[in-house]
C-alpha cells in the first residue's frame, strides 16, 4: 500500500483584486502525508477540508508541518493581514496535531440515538460531518479549559442541544427539519472554533468562546454568559476584548440581588443573560454583537442588544457615515420605513388597534432615521444586515419591537466602496 498525501491551500480573504491580477496571493499551502496503514475515507477528508479543519489524520509533527507552509509575496500583506494569516496557519496546524493524537468524537453517539434531532442527524451524511466537527471543536476547546471551564463548557453544550432540537422542531413547517439542525450545528461549530459567523474572514480562527454558569441562589440571580475573547493581535482586537468585558461585568453585577433577596418571585426564578458573538469579519470590518436579558423582579423582561463595528486596517470604531455618505442614509431610511409600518401594522392589528395609519407619522419616521443612524443598532449576517429599533422605541415597551433587513446587494450599491460587505 502506497503512502496518501493531501495538499491543503486556504487563501486569505483579504487579498484585494489588484493583487490577483498582479499573480500576488496570499494562500497557504500545506501537503500531509497519510500513513498507507490508516484508512480515510475521501468524504471525510473533502468536508474537513471545507470546514477549515485542517488535515485528516497524520502522524508528522507540528515542526515539520509548519515547514511545509509557505507565503508567496509576503510583502503584499500589512500588519492586520499577517496576524490573521498567522492566526490561520496556527488553526490549521493545531487541528492537524489533533487529529495526529486521536480522531475527534463525535457529539452524537449514533449507535444510542434517541431523540427524533439525533436520529435525523445519523441518517443524513452531511449532518454528521457537521456533528464531527462540532465533535472536534467542542474536544479541541476542552483541552484548553480549566475544569472549572469544562464546566461551564459541558452544560452550555448541554443547553444549546436542547435550544437546538426544540428550535428546529417549532420551525419544521417552514424549514425542513433536517436542514434547520446542520445550520445550526454549523453555527456553534463556527462559535466554538473561535470563527467569525459570517465575512469573508469567518475562515479564520481570532479567538475562543467564554463561558459562565452561576446557579441562583438567595441573593443570587442565575447567570449564563456565553461570550467571545479575542487572542492576542490586533490592536482593535484588545479594544474589542474591553468592550466585550465591560458587558461581562455589568451582567455579573446585575445578577447580585439587592439586601440578599430571593431568587424567585410567585415561582418564577430571577436570571442574567449575556451573550456576545462575532457577526461578521472581512479585510476591512469586525462588528461585535452583545444581546442582553434580565428578570430580577421587574414587571416584564429587560432587554438589550448593541453591536460595535472595527476597521480591521485603521483600528477605530466605526459609525454610520463612515459606511454611508447622506445619499446612502436617505435611501436606507425609504427602504426601512415601510418595513417598520408593516411590522407596526402588524402589532398594533394582534393588539386590536385596527385604525391603522397610512404612512409613519414625523415622529416616527424621525425616531427611524435616528435609529437607523446608530451603528450601534446594526448587526450583519452571511447575506443581509438587520438594524434593530430595540423594545422601546416607537411609543414604549413592546410598542412595535421592530426590525429592518437590508440584504447585501441592495447594501452595497449604497455603501462606500472600501467597506463593500463580503
Amino acid at each position: 500500500m502506497c503512502s496518501c498525501y493531501v495538499l491543503i491551500m486556504t487563501r486569505h480573504a483579504g487579498e484585494s483584486r489588484r493583487d490577483e491580477r498582479q499573480g500576488a496571493t496570499a494562500s497557504i499551502y500545506l501537503l500531509v502525508r497519510i500513513p498507507p496503514s490508516i484508512n480515510v475515507r475521501a468524504q471525510a477528508a473533502a468536508d474537513l477540508v471545507a470546514a477549515h479543519a485542517g488535515a485528516a489524520l497524520c502522524s508528522e509533527d507540528r515542526s515539520s508541518l509548519a515547514r511545509r507552509h509557505a507565503f508567496q509575496k509576503e510583502n503584499i500583506l500589512d500588519r492586520n493581514k499577517r496576524i490573521y494569516l498567522s492566526a490561520g496557519i496556527g488553526a490549521c496546524i493545531s487541528a492537524i496535531s489533533l487529529f495526529c493524537s486521536a480522531a475527534p468524537a463525535r457529539a452524537i453517539d449514533c449507535a444510542l440515538a434517541q431523540t427524533r434531532a439525533d436520529k435525523a442527524i445519523c441518517a443524513d451524511a452531511e449532518a454528521r460531518a457537521a456533528d464531527d466537527l462540532l465533535g472536534l471543536a467542542y474536544n479541541r476547546l476542552r483541552e484548553e479549559f480549566t475544569a472549572k471551564e469544562r464546566s461551564a463548557l459541558k452544560e452550555s453544550q448541554t443547553e444549546w442541544i436542547q435550544w437546538r432540537n426544540n428550535s428546529c422542531e417549532d420551525q419544521r413547517e417552514t424549514a425542513p427539519f433536517i436542514k434547520c439542525l446542520i445550520e445550526a450545528t454549523r453555527q456553534r461549530e463556527t462559535y466554538l472554533a473561535g470563527r467569525a459567523t459570517s465575512g469573508s474572514g469567518g475562515h479564520l480562527v481570532v479567538g475562543r468562546p467564554f463561558f459562565m454558569r452561576v446557579p441562583a441562589a438567595k441573593g443570587q440571580a442565575r447567570l449564563t454568559i456565553t461570550a467571545f475573547h479575542f487572542r492576542p493581535g490586533a490592536a482593535w482586537m484588545a479594544d474589542a476584548n474591553r468592550f466585550i468585558d465591560e458587558h461581562i461585568q455589568s451582567a455579573i453585577d446585575d445578577s447580585k440581588l439587592e439586601n440578599n433577596k430571593a431568587s424567585t418571585l410567585e415561582g418564577h426564578e430571577f436570571f442574567v443573560d449575556l451573550s456576545v458573538q462575532l457577526n461578521y469579519l472581512s479585510a476591512n470590518i469586525a462588528s461585535i454583537g452583545v444581546v442582553y436579558e434580565n428578570v430580577v423582579g421587574q414587571a416584564h423582561p429587560f432587554r438589550y442588544s448593541v453591536n460595535k463595528a472595527f476597521d480591521v486596517n485603521s483600528g477605530r470604531v466605526l459609525n454610520f457615515d463612515d459606511l454611508f455618505d447622506e445619499a446612502g442614509a436617505k435611501q436606507i431610511l425609504q427602504l426601512c420605513a415601510p418595513q417598520v409600518k408593516e411590522q407596526k401594522d402588524e402589532r398594533d392589528s394582534m393588539g386590536e388597534k385596527l385604525l391603522l395609519k397610512k404612512n409613519l407619522s414625523d415622529d416616527e419616521r424621525g425616531e427611524v432615521s435616528n435609529r437607523t443612524r446608530e451603528l450601534a443598532n446594526w448587526s450583519f449576517t452571511i447575506s443581509s444586515a438587520m438594524v434593530d429599533y430595540g423594545d422601546y422605541a416607537f411609543g414604549g415597551f413592546g410598542q412595535c419591537m421592530c426590525q429592518c433587513e437590508l440584504p447585501y446587494s441592495i447594501l452595497n450599491r449604497i455603501i462606500k466602496k472600501e467597506y463593500i460587505l463580503q
